[in-house]
């Protein structure tokens, strides 16, 4: 038995992440520093962290059964077996991201929630789509996901250069949601119209998700919808804002009736 196999047997009880997560647990332990010591995958398997394992396999199998898709849908569909695939151990909080999407839509009184191509033929062009289509209220929602990266290179136990400065995690929250707006000559706008008019929808809905290093600043609903309620006064092409946190805390605004 070589040193990697006790990762993969502890893997494998955990059948639905041990299907997504295969390729790129192999990969990391065979082609990263450390053997993938510094991804949290590899770690929690190392630990044996049951907790963080379980609650992450029943995440994925959530999904795919919201979903309506099969392991092998899942894993294509989210980039389990080839996005993951590079030298960036933050990667798995990106992919991770749109599978929680869908269990914490559900939480929050959406239903028929569909995953959408990437992109869709209109007119001889591909025209790019959002994430999703999800329905609530008697709306349907063209739902698009967009990951918040905090500062970099902070250290465990050592202040930030930031640390004192009043709000800078919301200020660096709002900077950072408005670059994905405002990139690529506003992509993200422009991913909601065309799945609205493409998919029959009557509302956008921009979801941003704050990764893991910023939710000791925003970890609480009225926290991210006094940044929300900012955002919809500057883009008010788009209907809804919404943020979710590595915690899975949601909010929403404008309220749905």
């Amino acid at each position: 038995m070589n040193d990697f196999e006790p990762l993969f047997q502890e893997l494998e009880k955990y059948p639905t992440l041990y299907a997504a997560l295969r390729p790129y647990v192999e990969w990391a332990i065979m082609k990263t520093p450390g053997n993938g010591a510094h991804h949290k995958v590899i770690q929690a398997l190392r630990n044996k962290d049951g907790q963080a394992l379980g609650k992450l396999d029943k995440l994925f199998a959530d999904a795919q059964t919201i979903l309506g898709i099969n392991a092998d849908v899942f894993n294509r569909t989210f980039g389990f077996n080839d996005d993951l695939l590079i030298d960036d151990p933050e990667k798995i909080h990106d992919v991770i991201a749109e599978p929680l999407l869908a269990v914490k839509l559900v939480e929050h009184g959406f239903s028929a929630i569909k995953r959408l191509p990437k992109s869709v033929l209109v007119n001889g062009s591909q025209a790019p789509l959002a994430d999703f289509t999800a329905e609530r209220s008697g709306l349907k929602f063209a739902v698009e996901l967009k990951t918040i990266r905090t500062e970099r290179a902070i250290v465990e136990g050592e202040p930030s250069g930031n640390a004192m400065k009043p709000d800078w995690w919301g200020e660096m929250f709002l900077n950072n949601a408005r670059m994905k707006i405002e990139g690529k000559d506003r992509r993200v706008v422009k991913q909601l119209i065309n799945t609205c008019g493409q998919f029959g929808c009557n509302v956008s809905m921009l979801v941003l998700y704050s990764r893991r290093l910023g939710v000791s600043a925003l970890s609480e609903p009225h926290e991210y919808r006094e940044k929300l309620e900012v955002l919809k006064e500057e883009y008010p092409q788009i209907e809804f804002f919404a943020s979710i946190d590595y915690y899975g805390t949601f909010a929403i605004v404008p309220d749905i009736p």
